[in-house]
């Protein structure tokens, strides 16, 4: 059994490029958060990246990545999109299994 918290809001923190880096690379050994809210935060291509390829892994405990109103440049949230496909197919949203809600 793990402990700790299922979800996370670190809304307007100022987290940036090595910040979102290292955070995303502090959920590699993760065993709560489910759910990580990063509102309103520059987290740049370097975050974007490494959040991609934390998502894109099957180990992962992190199924929801919050984005809301944080600054993109296209070929960022391209990047992040093309990472996660093979996970988007392989394992459908859960409406699409008959079961679960979607927030």
């Amino acid at each position: 059994m793990t402990w700790g918290p299922r979800e996370t809001q670190r809304r307007w923190n100022r987290i940036r490029g090595k910040g979102a880096v290292a955070m995303a690379e502090g959920l590699r050994a993760n065993s709560c958060v489910e759910i990580l809210d990063l509102g309103w935060n520059g987290i740049g291509d370097d975050g974007f990246v490494a959040f991609g390829e934390l998502l894109a892994t099957d180990t992962a405990h992190l199924v929801e990545l919050v984005l809301r109103y944080v600054f993109v440049i296209s070929l960022s949230l391209s990047m992040l999109m093309l990472m996660l496909l093979p996970r988007l197919v392989s394992s459908p949203p859960p409406l699409a299994q008959g079961g679960g809600m979607m927030r």
